[in-house]
């Protein structure tokens, strides 16, 4: 799932104009350094530098030093002029006023340049929803953790990822001690269930058989015991019988 981290306002981005070089390079993505390199990349930088010299004016005008001619020609020079390196395409009511503080080295009106600056703001806002576009597009997925070439993750973004890798490694751990033991529990139930295999077959008809034929061989065993000797015994006595006979008739 992609991620969208919440923009600020086109105005708040543009208070970083003037700050110092450490606050225009926030962590953040969105930033005025990047958003200046979108504008470069996407050739229409020129409303954010007219922005920016009716921003100085309006700062610097009531200095004693501030040189309203040379603004006025750098103005005229760079944005109004037809072909100008940056022509601005603002209302014909603010480019004649332009024109004329120029030709005639007249002191700009406030008002009139209140309103251009707020135009060109107005103009930079489809450009502003583009860039905030283009941020998030290039943000990692959620379970995704890697920097962007152009906008570097975050000390806290770090933070984050570190402890998901940390997490995601546990886990990895755990799987694989879970593993083993399911292993070992199954080894075990087999050889259990082999061992009560065998002392079930003891016990089932072929063993209660076994058990039989040996008694019955154990019982002949002792059957033919007396009769062997009976037979003995007999087997001496007739021999005497016979010849004690002989031994009677011879006398008679």
């Amino acid at each position: 799932m992609a991620r969208h981290l919440q923009a600020p306002s086109l105005e708040d981005l543009l208070s970083q104009t003037d700050a110092d070089d450490a606050a225009a390079d926030s962590d953040s993505p969105f930033n005025i350094t990047n958003f200046v390199a979108f504008l470069v990349r996407s050739h229409c930088e020129e409303n954010y530098e007219f922005w920016k010299s009716c921003n100085y004016y309006l700062n610097n005008v009531d200095g004693a030093t501030f040189d309203f001619v040379r603004w006025n020609t750098a103005i005229y020079e760079n944005f109004i002029k037809v072909n100008a390196p940056m022509e601005c395409n603002l209302p014909e009511d603010i480019r004649k006023a332009y024109m004329d503080w120029y030709v005639d080295s007249i002191i700009p009106s406030r008002d009139i340049v209140l309103k251009a600056r707020q135009h060109t703001l107005n103009l930079m806002s489809d450009a502003y929803r583009q860039f905030v576009r283009h941020v998030n597009s290039r943000l990692p997925a959620v379970a995704v953790d890697g920097e962007t070439d152009c906008f570097p993750k975050s000390p806290l973004d770090r933070k984050r990822a570190d402890q998901l890798a940390l997490k995601r490694s546990l886990t990895a751990s755990d799987a694989t001690k879970n593993g083993a033991s399911v292993s070992t529990s199954s080894t075990s139930t087999s050889s259990s269930r082999a061992g009560s295999a065998v002392t079930t077959q003891n016990k089932g008809p072929l063993g209660l058989l076994s058990k039989g034929k040996a008694l019955v061989a154990k019982f002949k065993r002792k059957s033919q015991g007396p009769a062997l000797k009976k037979a003995s015994s007999t087997g001496s006595a007739l021999p005497v019988c016979a010849s004690e006979k002989r031994s009677r008739r011879y006398r008679t």
